[in-house]
């Protein structure tokens, strides 16, 4: 960039880098600044020492980064990167756990583009979150920044966009407690990494958390913050093109995300059910039953052959459970293991009302005596047909809604094409 200096009696320009710029702006000379890099990096030596990860985590540019979000005061710039040593080391859980071993629908915020100058975007809905505890999302959101510090380019372009689409938001969302966590955890210790927050068609609910929030938040980090009406036109804020416009994204990653709302407000009812950006990734197909088939759940075409995704792909397939994970045209069938373990349970609660009832099972062979399916006949189980017993106990079953599915007997023909079904899907045949 050009700056005029005034060193002689006329005036001449000349050419500075960026940081030489912001070094004048600021009045600090390259001396000064050394000098203070050098104290930081002397103070958490130690600290850094205790660990491989933190030494290779902590280098010359993280203490450029948090002297830089301190404004140059060394003071605060020790105890912030000190604080933040100690959190990555005892602390930081960078595996969500929500997403992998428990409800793959938990949360749905995760990098899906580029912008024009390389800075990886971050998409998330409100709506598709299932789970609003603020725990869990502050770890949920330390999984998210651990992948974006893996693709960011170099400075001053080391920073991210973070759009996040507020179309489902409702009073369930206003617990300030998961505002106050993940934009803590941003401030506190992913300092200068949030270039903006863009939130798409906020409706005028979202006031009161905004007003609580200026409160408890950075100042430095609301003041990223940028409205931006939906694809339909709903929302404040200035038009949805913008996002493309301001640069807050590339062309495809801008037709990606408006793909993505449009989808997900044609098809809420199924989207909020079925989508789950883990398992598309395990997948490595990007759909889901109702997607587009031009749509990937992933993110741009350009972005799903990064590295980045491409480990993701990896690390979804280790960590997702598969057995619930089906191909697109099987989403909505039950894996066998899953029936197998409704059975039981509908024996169980067959069987439990045989006793409630107070008749005799001293005398039952097994469980399958008392469903009616089998019957003793010389000292042996023979098998029969279902009496009326056993079909009054299943009705009452079903309307208890125990089970999804009604348990049905099929012939051997049936059965092998199934389990050559269910084997396909796990992956065990070709």
């Amino acid at each position: 960039m050009s700056v005029k200096t005034g060193a002689t009696s006329r005036e001449e320009t000349k050419t500075v880098s960026r940081d030489d710029f912001e070094k004048e702006e600021s009045g600090v000379s390259e001396n000064e600044e050394e000098e203070k890099l050098n104290l930081l990096e002397a103070y958490v030596h130690e600290t850094r020492e205790t660990s491989h990860a933190l030494k290779k985590w902590c280098d010359r540019t993280t203490l450029e980064r948090f002297l830089r979000a301190d404004k140059g005061n060394v003071e605060k710039a020790k105890a912030r990167l000190k604080s933040t040593l100690i959190w990555r080391r005892d602390e930081m859980n960078s595996f969500c756990r929500c997403c992998f071993e428990k409800d793959s629908r938990s949360h749905y915020m995760h990098i899906v583009g580029r912008t024009k100058n390389r800075r990886p975007v971050v998409f998330s809905d409100i709506g598709l979150a299932r789970n609003l505890k603020p725990k869990d999302n502050e770890a949920h959101a330390t999984f998210c920044m651990e992948q974006v510090e893996k693709c960011l380019p170099k400075y001053p372009n080391d920073t991210y966009v973070w759009v996040s689409d507020f179309h489902k938001f409702g009073r369930q969302h206003l617990n300030p407690s998961v505002a106050k966590k993940v934009l803590g955890l941003f401030a506190r210790h992913y300092p200068e990494r949030m270039g903006s927050m863009v939130f798409v068609e906020a409706p005028r609910i979202f006031n009161i958390l905004y007003k609580i929030c200026e409160k408890f938040v950075d100042a430095t980090t609301m003041a990223k913050l940028r409205f931006v009406r939906g694809p339909t036109g709903l929302g404040a804020g200035k038009e949805f093109q913008s996002l493309l416009e301001d640069g807050y994204c590339d062309q495809e990653t801008y037709e990606w995300i408006k793909r993505e709302m449009l989808e997900n407000r044609l098809h809420w009812d199924k989207a909020s059910e079925e989508k789950s950006w883990t398992k598309s990734h395990a997948r490595n197909d990007g759909k889901y039953y109702y997607t587009n088939l031009e749509h990937d759940m992933r993110g741009s075409n350009a972005f799903i052959r990064e590295p980045i995704c491409v480990d993701m792909h990896a690390f979804c397939k280790r960590h997702v459970n598969m057995t619930t994970c089906l191909p697109i045209e099987d989403t909505r069938r039950i894996p066998s293991g899953l029936v197998v373990a409704e059975e039981k349970e509908e024996e169980e609660y067959v069987l439990s009302k045989i006793i409630e009832r107070g008749d005799s099972v001293s005398s039952l062979a097994s469980p399958n005596v008392a469903l009616g399916k089998m019957k003793i006949i010389d000292g042996e189980e023979k098998e029969i047909e279902e009496n009326e017993e056993f079909h009054d106990c299943r009705e009452k079953f079903k309307k208890k809604n125990v089970v999804k599915t009604v348990i049905k007997k099929l012939s051997p023909s049936k059965n092998s094409r199934r389990s050559t079904r269910i084997a396909a899907i796990n992956g065990n045949v070709s």
